[in-house]
């Protein structure tokens, strides 16, 4: 958590020292983009009551993985990669949505963690590939919405939903 929230304040003070525009909310702040901000939130907020699971522990990886990891790969891949990779707006968002899915196998960690508690005989290997297809794949319904939107506001709203239903 800690490292995760320096490197983000370390990407946002190096953006603004470099003036890179990451284009993080939009332009206007419209209505879609406050029924979605309220839905996500929401949810977010309510996921602990949905799973009726109030352990410390279990917030604390709610908070990890669906706010302080989205926000930290949202501006490092949907902000500053995507901005600064390219001029062409079709490459950026393939390469940020290739990096975004690799980036993934730096989880190795805490999967063999995870599996080690539930599934001690899991096929680790077969588990990390699944992870960066799904990364690729959700990489590029991330990287669709910073290319359409021309924010990573609105990325960051997806990734939160899928990481708060997934915790």
């Amino acid at each position: 958590i800690v490292f995760m929230v320096i490197m983000t304040i370390a990407i946002l003070v190096f953006a603004v020292k470099k003036d890179i525009k990451l284009n993080i909310f939009p332009e206007k702040f419209n209505k879609i983009y406050l029924i979605a901000s309220i839905v996500v939130f929401g949810i977010f907020a309510l996921t602990p009551l949905i799973t009726q699971n109030y352990e410390i522990s279990s917030i604390v990886s709610l908070i990890y993985g669906a706010f302080i990891t989205v926000i930290f790969e949202e501006i490092l891949f949907r902000g500053l990669v995507y901005e600064e990779i390219s001029n062409n707006k079709t490459y950026k968002f393939l390469l940020s949505t290739l990096m975004f899915g690799f980036w993934h196998l730096g989880y190795i960690d805490t999967i063999i963690f995870r599996t080690s508690l539930f599934n001690p005989t899991a096929d680790i290997f077969n588990i990390m590939v699944w992870k960066v297809i799904t990364g690729l794949i959700l990489g590029l319904i991330f990287g669709f919405l910073k290319y359409k939107t021309d924010n990573t506001y609105s990325s960051m709203l997806a990734h939160m939903l899928v990481n708060a239903i997934g915790s």
